[in-house]
């Protein structure tokens, strides 16, 4: 929604032979735009490290509230390897979901604030019909 808006502007500021004036609105949605994806990165890469660093401690907390003679048996090597490697694992799984809810959340919530600044009686159509958009198809699935 945004990139058209701001393109057609910025076409008609170009075309009224006014180019300094389409310049300032391009250069802070490019760097808006780089901002978001900085933040979401940042907080990507937080997410993960924290997941996976309560993980691989909490299987290790469970590992070693075993019975010794399980782990002399298996190996203390063994053990923390596999619990690595299966850390690792998850981690990369989790990865990519999270990546995905946080690339759709920041785009929703974006074109949410440019649809709010563009027309809010459109927004607020939009969040008054969102819940039944969402449930409509569960509803139909379940019927079916």
């Amino acid at each position: 929604m945004a990139v058209p808006y701001y393109t057609g502007r910025a076409s008609d500021w170009v075309a009224r032979e006014d180019e300094l004036a389409a310049i300032l609105p391009m250069v802070l949605l490019g760097l808006s735009s780089a901002v978001t994806e900085l933040l979401c990165d940042v907080a990507f890469v937080g997410m993960l490290s924290r997941a996976q660093g309560r993980l691989q401690h909490r299987v290790f907390a469970a590992i070693l509230r075993q019975d010794i003679t399980e782990l002399r048996a298996d190996g203390a090597g063994d053990v923390a390897a596999r619990v690595t490697r299966d850390a690792e694992d998850v981690r990369e799984a989790l990865g990519e979901a999270l990546n995905l809810l946080l690339w759709y959340l920041a785009r929703g919530v974006c074109l949410f604030a440019t649809m709010a600044w563009l027309s809010p009686h459109m927004a607020l159509l939009t969040v008054l019909a969102l819940p039944l958009l969402l449930a409509l198809p569960r509803a139909v699935g379940h019927f079916q």
